[in-house]
């Protein structure tokens, strides 16, 4: 009898024989005893090979199914020293640094169609999948990638012409669409001549007019609720004006009659 009740036990889910259990927020349970290094690998192993799922394997160990999947992309980016445990050191979260050699050859593998993202992201030890976009963009418009703060930054915004807005959205237009190239060959940034292509998509040349500093009843309508907005505005000025009229006629009044009271 004790050999069937031992025997039985050792079938049970590794979860279910620990005495000690936490219920995190998500309602998984989760064990209070660490994981060996050998039984991270072999579920990550399990997970990337598709044999068993998140949810299985944390429940075979007692941990939730994201700390599974993240065992998974630890070990195909670093192996198994990246699922080490670092005993007597303190981690602060921080984003990763990066050459900038290394964010350039990733952004051009993507662009040459060497890889997915994901590729990518797994060939060059890349944490972030969002970093790598970022750098795609930034390389794409032909603006400078910085090396290791992991920041970036693009061509500046210039003061431009609505001649020469016009003439940039529609080389834009005319060329494929190429944003990025357009910004470099006129010298702008990649955010002014996408919003200068919406604009005039949407408006026409009269989109890429400068209207700061103008009121807004002084425009010329665009749209039919541009139209509306500015008329507004005109009936808005058009009671200030009577208003004022009024009050100073009321004010004009009353110093008429203290004149009369005086003599």
């Amino acid at each position: 009898m004790p050999e069937k009740g031992r025997r039985k036990i050792d079938m049970l889910p590794l979860w279910k024989t620990v005495k000690k259990k936490t219920v995190n927020d998500r309602g998984s349970i989760v064990m209070s005893e660490k994981v060996s290094l050998d039984k991270k690998v072999w579920a990550a192993q399990k997970y990337i090979q598709g044999d068993k799922s998140a949810i299985t394997l944390g429940g075979m160990l007692g941990v939730n199914r994201v700390t599974i999947m993240r065992w998974a992309k630890t070990y195909q980016v670093k192996g198994e020293n990246g699922l080490r445990r670092k005993r007597g050191i303190r981690y602060i979260k921080r984003n990763p640094a990066y050459l900038k050699s290394l964010k350039e050859n990733a952004a051009k593998d993507y662009l040459s169609g060497k890889g997915s993202q994901k590729d990518i992201c797994k060939k060059y030890k890349i944490r972030s999948r969002h970093a790598l976009q970022n750098w795609i963009k930034v390389y794409h418009s032909h603006g400078e990638l910085k090396g290791n703060t992991g920041g970036s930054y693009t061509t500046k915004a210039r003061k431009t012409t609505e001649a020469e807005r016009i003439e940039i959205a529609l080389a834009c237009i005319t060329g494929g669409r190429n944003y990025g190239e357009t910004a470099v060959k006129y010298a702008v940034s990649y955010q002014q001549v996408y919003t200068w292509v919406k604009k005039y998509e949407k408006l026409g040349e009269a989109g890429l007019e400068d209207r700061r500093g103008q009121r807004t009843a002084q425009q010329e309508p665009r749209t039919e609720l541009e139209r509306l907005r500015i008329e507004n505005e005109k009936l808005k000025r058009q009671l200030y004006i009577a208003e004022t009229e009024v009050n100073l006629l009321k004010k004009v009044k009353e110093l008429e009659r203290r004149d009369a009271w005086d003599k």
